[in-house]
């Protein structure tokens, strides 16, 4: 009898002991785990970069400039016209008429239309987007899709300048697991063993997996492909080259000048 009483106790102190291990929560690294956008250019010298958009802005400025001039006028000879009294009561005259179709969704564009005709806002329209058309090409020739294109970069790259601030990729998918996850980078490589050494220093990993690369990272030019641990309590997963990181130098520009300026 004793001996079952042993052999009882035993068993439950085992299991109690096994209850007492189990690690509470879960870690799930899925197959396809990786980022949407899998590769990250960097610069080396941002203030590089912003100055080479600037030179483009300051070269587009000046190729365009006769063009821009000639927008200008057609613009304020089509609002003068509009804005004439006589086109304005010309307007308001045939809208009054009882032939004025108002069920027609079309009918007061297809008077204003009738009315640009008759006092020559049309030809000067069209030369207006025919220039414009020129611009939009001028534009893609110089490697840019359009001016607010060029405008929005150029602002993205001074605040990156003045606020020193680092390049972010998005969010990792494909793990899941009980909160706190945390992301390391533990390993680089690279063609260079000692600069995949240096980089590291300059990456890390925010958040839900966010690649982090300092501002102006002092490394050579080259290709880094990064592998990360997420770890949570009790468990850790390893995902391996997920994210490469390209480290480009752009040459040093000297401004371009525009007159009056």
């Amino acid at each position: 009898m004793k001996k079952l009483i042993y052999l009882l106790v035993f068993v439950v102190t085992g299991l109690l002991s096994s209850c007492h291990d189990i690690t509470v929560g879960y870690l799930i690294v899925d197959e396809t785990a990786g980022y949407p956008l899998d590769t990250m250019i960097v610069i080396t010298k941002a203030e590089n970069e912003l100055q080479r958009l600037k030179n483009i802005d300051a070269s587009f400025y000046l190729e365009s400039q006769e063009i821009q001039d000639k927008m200008e006028e057609l613009q304020d000879q089509i609002y003068d016209i509009q804005n004439n009294s006589d086109y304005w009561d010309k307007l308001d005259e045939a809208m009054d008429d009882p032939d004025f179709d108002w069920f027609d969704p079309d009918a007061y564009d297809k008077l204003v239309a009738r009315l640009d005709d008759e006092y020559g806002i049309t030809p000067l329209q069209t030369e207006l987007d025919e220039l414009d058309l020129n611009l939009k090409n001028l534009a893609t020739e110089m490697g840019f899709g359009s001016l607010d294109i060029l405008r929005n970069d150029i602002e993205t790259w001074q605040n990156k300048v003045d606020y020193k601030l680092p390049y972010l990729s998005s969010s990792i998918d494909g793990v899941l697991g009980t909160d706190i996850l945390y992301f390391r980078v533990i390993n680089v490589k690279s063609d260079n063993s000692e600069n995949a050494d240096k980089f590291m220093d300059y990456v890390k990993v925010k958040g839900k997996g966010q690649i982090n690369v300092k501002y102006n990272p002092e490394v050579p030019a080259g290709t880094y492909l990064l592998t990360l641990e997420v770890e949570n309590e009790g468990r850790s997963k390893i995902i391996e080259d997920v994210f490469t990181v390209i480290l480009k130098d752009v040459p040093e520009e000297a401004p371009i000048p525009i007159p009056g300026e």
